[in-house]
């Protein structure tokens, strides 16, 4: 009798055909399906910028980030896609290492942070001196949810000021609107640093020809272009 032929025992996920993992990461939310390229790369931790160890996708990787081939799929990043449950475990290192696999500082026009209530800011360190990022929601809340946060969340004005100071300051940035956390509403509850930022920001809209309109809503402090959608 013919012997049978024993099928190839694939030892590793990223030994699986790319063109199948893309297909498969096609059915996950955008950020998980990121956090997903970065596991099949190298822990968080591990990404440090293109100074310090790894700061680029693998090959499999780089497959499911850029998927089927479609353009333009990163242009939004929503955090609240992926559940708070999830979102709240993420730190400043997932953070960073999610926004660096997707090249998210040339890609996503609309970061939304949801639930991301245990980061301190200096995950967004890829996104300093973007020029394609229009809208930024810092509230760490969902759309319609209540913007009061227990315990109150870690987020630093030390590690975003000069994340949010080059973007604005970027010449042929495109930021339009800046959504704040409840906890720096109101300019007796920021530092006189971020104030003066939110002051240069008004001027930087206004010499771009947009009219800036600040106020507080559901969730937060806006500042930026009034009418448009989150």
């Amino acid at each position: 009798p013919s012997k049978r032929r024993t099928p190839a025992v694939v030892a590793c996920l990223v030994d699986l055909p790319e063109t199948l993992l893309a297909n498969v990461s096609s059915y996950l939310a955008k950020p998980s399906k990121a956090m997903f390229a970065v596991a099949m790369t190298a822990p968080s931790p591990s990404w440090c910028g293109a100074e310090r160890r790894r700061s680029r996708p693998s090959s499999a990787a780089s497959s499911v980030v850029l998927g089927r081939g479609r353009a333009s799929q990163w242009e939004v990043l929503n955090f609240e896609d992926i559940g708070k449950i999830l979102a709240s475990k993420l730190t400043d290192f997932d953070l960073r290492a999610i926004l660096l696999c997707i090249d998210a500082a040339n890609e996503v026009k609309k970061l939304m942070l949801a639930g991301c209530i245990n980061i301190t800011g200096h995950g967004l360190e890829p996104m300093r001196g973007s020029i394609v990022l229009q809208q930024i929601d810092l509230s760490l809340v969902g759309r319609h949810e209540s913007p009061c946060i227990t315990p109150e969340p870690i987020m630093s004005e030390a590690a975003i000021l000069p994340i949010l100071s080059s973007i604005i300051e970027k010449d042929g940035g495109s930021l339009r609107q800046l959504h704040l956390p409840m906890k720096w509403c109101g300019y007796r509850n920021r530092s006189a640093e971020m104030n003066q930022l939110l002051r240069e920001y008004s001027e930087v809209l206004g010499s771009r020809s947009f009219s800036c309109v600040g106020g507080t809503h559901t969730a937060g402090e806006c500042f930026g272009t009034d009418g448009e959608v989150w």
